[in-house]
């Protein structure tokens, strides 16, 4: 044992006596708490224990039962801090079992305007074994639901249908309902496997809605583009750069001392594809210090200590030349807007109000963002058409599916587009025509009557895109209140609400660049101390978006009453 870890130990071993010296010096008798208090404090104890996953000993620590003392010293100095095997044996179950019936009775509420989405994520352990998770979400309220255990030589088709089918009707059952009258639809990972379950599972649920995961679509993107030649070149010299100040810890201080806006610069995660556009943005940002960092006298003495590693034989010259290249960094800025765009359209597909309604005019904002990313001086300039080409080529296969590379694209993706009054356009082309009226006569095959309720169905649809009758005045309501609003925004005038609370709002067909940042904002973040107003009552159509903030309509009608 070294001399460091002994006083270590004896300063700890000090420290202790003197607390218990200091706790029986001050003993005396305090109120004691009451049966319901006791028992509300430890469960609240095993709440702790299990939201932060923390180990059940911490309970026995001294310095655990100290901080509860300082809290309410009657507790602890009565006894009725339960021991750890008993939070393990009786309160953790106990906890698991309230909180499924408080899952059960959420269940029970939902239905009628009101549904569920089911989704499932999987993985494989180390040892071949699958490992799939499934939840259920409405709005901001999201429940975990069970994890199912396989073999993964046995993760077909077949093994999803089983297992997807299962959950829906156990659940459901729990809950005293059809699965049609509680699911809405499912989302589950974007393979090949779960592409066939889904397909047979919806021609045995009419009524429900499948779809593949839209930020794990986009994730894949990024990593395709990411794939190319072209830009495997230009990311490798980024990657390079950033651990050349990152991983010698005295050139890593001399950098942050260049500037006072430097910057940490980041390196993406593993599987975090779309992080790649940070590495790039914080180089990029941070490009006037690097300079600084070459010119500066300390430079070189520190530079000589770094060592070559494979594939850069001198690694000093090489940073060197890179910092200096006015090419690399236009290649930097060209890729990083590309990157950058898929990034910001997988962060909006995140956010906690984004809905079926938002993923057709997301993603056809970001086709064209891309197009004309394509299309620009710069970008023509610096990369090779090929490189263009496949960029172009793969967001389609994204989009659209090719192969086993399974499309974000959904045709009620499309209707819900229609649907939704803050983007309804007033005509759609025969293709979409076409699959609109595909998801009716799905939607109603299996209904008494549902070629005819299809029919009327798609007659509704023509009122809506004539502007005519009660939908129609409506929509021409809502649209003319966001119009009002963006001019408000535009003018400097305080809006009536914040128009993100509805769903954002650019025209139906976007083209500007970036406009997949303005046609589906996010949602507010909430903020404490204020009402917390969440447009989906029954009189709100535009229902989906939950925010601090009423909704442009809903603000303008609680006004004038």
């Amino acid at each position: 044992m070294s001399v460091h870890h002994l006083h270590t130990v004896t300063f700890a071993l000090f420290l202790t006596h003197m607390l218990s010296f200091h706790h029986h010096r001050h003993l005396h008798v305090l109120p004691q708490p009451l049966p319901e208090q006791t028992k509300k404090i430890n469960a609240s104890i095993m709440m702790f224990l299990a939201v932060c996953a923390l180990p059940f000993v911490i309970v026995s620590s001294k310095a655990f039962k100290d901080m509860l003392g300082a809290l309410n010293p009657g507790f602890t100095q009565g006894g009725h801090l339960l021991g750890q095997q008993t939070f393990r044996r009786r309160l953790l179950p106990e906890l698991f079992q309230d909180v499924q019936q408080r899952v059960k009775e959420w269940h029970a509420l939902q239905g009628n305007n009101r549904f569920c989405t089911v989704g499932c994520d999987g993985y494989e352990t180390p040892t071949g074994i699958s490992v799939t998770n499934f939840g259920t979400s409405t709005g901001s309220f999201t429940a975990y639901i069970k994890t199912v255990l396989c073999d993964t030589a046995a993760t077909n088709a077949d093994y999803y249908v089983d297992i997807i089918r299962s959950m829906m009707s156990e659940t459901a059952t729990s809950a005293g309902k059809a699965i049609e009258d509680l699911f809405a639809g499912f989302v589950g990972d974007n393979v090949s496997t779960n592409l066939s379950a889904m397909a047979r599972l919806q021609h045995e649920f009419p009524r429900l809605f499948f779809a593949g995961c839209i930020p794990h679509i986009l994730s894949l993107l990024c990593k395709d583009v990411c794939g190319f030649n072209t830009f495997v070149l230009v990311l490798a010299s980024v990657k390079f750069m950033v651990k050349f100040i990152n991983t010698h810890r005295r050139m890593k201080n001399l950098y942050k001392k260049m500037d006072a806006s430097t910057t940490t610069l980041t390196l993406p995660g593993a599987t975090r594809f779309c992080y790649v556009a940070l590495m790039l943005e914080s180089l990029q940002r941070n490009k006037s210090s690097l300079l600084k960092l070459i010119r500066d006298t300390r430079f070189a003495e520190i530079a000589a200590t770094i060592r070559a590693t494979e594939g850069h034989p001198t690694p000093t010259v090489e940073f060197m030349s890179l910092v200096r290249d006015d090419s690399f960094w236009q290649k930097v800025r060209s890729l990083n807007q590309l990157l950058s765009m898929i990034a910001r359209a997988c962060s909006l597909s995140e956010r906690q109000g984004f809905t079926s309604r938002h993923v057709y005019p997301l993603l056809m904002a970001l086709e064209n963002d891309i197009a004309n990313w394509r299309c620009n001086f710069d970008a023509v300039r610096l990369f090779d058409t090929e490189t263009l080409s496949k960029v172009a080529g793969a967001v389609g296969r994204r989009w659209r599916g090719h192969g086993k590379c399974v499309g974000a694209y959904r045709d009620f993706h499309v209707l819900a587009w229609v649907l939704n009054p803050y983007t309804a356009p007033r005509e759609i082309n025969a293709t979409k025509r076409t699959q609109v009226v595909a998801v009716f006569q799905r939607f109603y095959s299996r209904t008494p009557n549902g070629a005819n309720l299809a029919r009327q169905a798609e007659q509704e649809l023509d009122s809506l895109l004539s502007r005519e009758g009660h939908l129609g005045r409506r929509i021409n309501e809502y649209q003319d209140f966001m119009v009002e609003a963006l001019e408000d925004r535009a003018r400097g005038i305080s809006a009536t609400a914040d128009v993100r609370a509805c769903g954002g709002g650019g025209g139906a067909n976007p083209t500007a660049q970036n406009n997949s940042q303005s046609n589906v904002q996010s949602s507010t973040p909430r903020r404490r101390g204020r009402p917390q107003y969440i447009c989906r009552a029954a009189n709100c159509i535009t229902g989906g978006w939950e925010a601090d903030q009423m909704c442009v309509v809903c603000q303008k009608k609680h006004d004038e009453e």
